[in-house]
């Protein structure tokens, strides 16, 4: 869901995240795009786009994911009426370009601020990178643009991982032990 939001109308208002994308594990709409990054509150792009996230400053992505986990994003944009934009969000998987997805789509805007929301679970756009698996351990680009009267694109390197080692430990352990308390019961 590509979706404007009208607020306070300044399309010259320059907020850092009106140009770098934030990318978390979970998200929700609840009148503002809000992301897991990891932080408690989730980062939170407001609708009416006055004051970023827990005031002055940018919502930090995360840039290490896990097999398992998803990718999800979120950005906002304030756009003037009558003019057409372009967005543009490209993953893509460095060690194998085939495995890359891009989306795009074209909008008039009205005066308001434009936000996406990224979910790969069908809420927002339906845009993000589904449950990661072993194939998608590597280096990765999350590319984000709109063209128009804005002009801004935005590269974040993230990172997939296997699942940490001491989880695999740990997960042996407990699999040990149930299997020792069961020849004792």
């Amino acid at each position: 869901m590509v979706a404007c939001f009208c607020g306070i109308a300044n399309a010259d208002l320059t907020l850092a995240w009106q140009t770098t994308p934030v990318l978390g594990i979970d998200s929700s709409y609840d009148g503002n795009v809000n992301i897991d990054n990891g932080g408690s509150p989730w980062a939170n792009i407001p609708h009416d786009a006055v004051v970023p996230y827990g005031g002055p400053g940018q919502p930090t992505s995360i840039t290490t994911f896990a097999v398992g986990q998803e990718v999800h994003t979120g950005s906002g944009v304030w756009v003037t009426s009558g003019h057409d934009y372009d967005w543009t969000a490209v993953f893509t998987d460095l060690d194998d370009s085939s495995r890359s997805k891009s989306y795009s789509g074209t909008f008039t805007g009205w005066e308001g601020f434009w936000m996406t929301w990224n979910s790969p679970d069908g809420g927002g756009d339906g845009l993000g990178l589904p449950t990661l698996t072993l194939a998608d351990v590597g280096h990765w680009t999350y590319y984000e643009s709109y063209t128009g009267t804005v002009g801004i694109e935005h590269t974040t390197e993230f990172t997939v991982v296997p699942v940490p080692a001491a989880v695999l430990l740990g997960m042996l352990g407990l699999s040990v032990a149930g299997i020792k308390l069961r020849k004792l019961a």
